[in-house]
């Protein structure tokens, strides 16, 4: 009985979502992204990759904290030598296990998706201090023994936040975003924005060539596509060519106002093996339709220019973003 209740559990919310979105006429993109891309998506990078991936990132992953983890570690291990901690082995091992399988679709590893394992990570580490202190008070009389482990634990604790003292609490915003995600315009992307929102009308439809869709959030614009970032066009897989023609064909249609045009590797993430198809015809598109009205050239200091003055501007660094208006015939 309770294992129906759990499966009707499972089954209606996606019967619902399948008659909203039948309804909405929009079931086939549903399946498409849901299902056929998501398919495609996860089986780009193979297993013996994925694991070189997975080595390759726990520098980063533990990083300052990698003290935590292990006196996580040291909570697992206390499955087996610890009695209290066993009676609890099933849930924390269960815990730990789907929370790195959720981690592991497609094989990308990429750091934030390990914030998924915090919550059973943080628990093995409570678990690892509760087991020493028992087994501290167990096998000693010294009371002041019995605080070692919360000792050890708050050292582990608070030396991360000293190793990033600068960065939690002496860089400004700027900075930090920087220090972490440098060259993306993330910065900039707030200045572009506002460049378009006080350019255009409330109705006009923009379109970013690029993977940067924070900045028709922040300029309060539609966008002319429905591939609000470009990743899934670059990849190396089957429907990577079908996609780069529906965006250029979505793009022709609506004929946006301004183009924005992200000129950073990060911004695209091709590869030797990706479709040109769409930059090639951008480059094209853009020459016979539009004119530079801005530019923002990453620099340690990023330099803005607008109008004429971004069409007699030399770029002198690598990264920059360019905003084009659409010529009036």
């Amino acid at each position: 009985m309770r294992g129906g209740m759990l499966g009707l559990g499972v089954i209606l919310p996606f019967a619902a979502t399948c008659l909203i979105m039948w309804r909405a006429s929009v079931f086939s993109k549903f399946w498409f992204w849901t299902f056929l891309y998501a398919r495609e998506y996860g089986s780009v990078i193979g297993v013996r990759d994925g694991l070189q991936i997975l080595w390759s990132m726990v520098p980063e992953i533990t990083g300052p904290s990698a003290f935590l983890w292990l006196i996580a570690g040291v909570g697992l291990s206390a499955i087996v030598w610890n009695r209290q901690t066993r009676a609890h082995g099933l849930f924390l091992g269960s815990f730990l296990f789907f929370s790195f399988l959720a981690v592991c679709p497609g094989f990308y590893f990429r750091g934030h998706y390990f914030i998924l394992m915090l919550p059973a990570v943080s628990l093995l580490a409570g678990a690892a201090v509760a087991a020493a202190i028992e087994e501290v008070r167990e096998r000693s009389n010294a009371a002041a023994l019995q605080f070692l482990p919360v000792l050890i634990f708050a050292g582990a604790f608070v030396y991360p936040l000293i190793e990033q003292s600068d960065f939690l609490f002496e860089m400004d915003p700027l900075t930090a975003n920087r220090s972490l995600y440098a060259p993306n315009p993330f910065p900039e992307a707030l200045k572009i924005a506002d460049y378009l929102k006080a350019h255009s009308a409330p109705n006009s439809r923009i379109a970013i060539l690029g993977s940067e869709p924070e900045i028709y959030f922040y300029a309060q614009r539609h966008s002319a596509t429905g591939y609000i970032y470009v990743y899934p066009l670059m990849e190396v897989q089957k429907y990577a060519s079908t996609m780069q023609q529906e965006m250029i064909s979505q793009i022709e249609a609506a004929q946006p106002e301004f183009i924005v045009v992200v000129d950073l590797q990060l911004s695209w993430m091709a590869s030797p093996g990706s479709d040109p198809t769409i930059l090639n015809w951008s480059r094209k598109y853009l020459a016979e339709n539009y004119e530079l009205d801005g530019i923002a050239d990453i620099l340690p200091e990023t330099v803005y220019r607008w109008g004429a003055d971004a069409q007699a501007y030399k770029p002198t660094s690598a990264y920059t973003v360019r905003v084009y208006k659409r010529r009036v015939r």
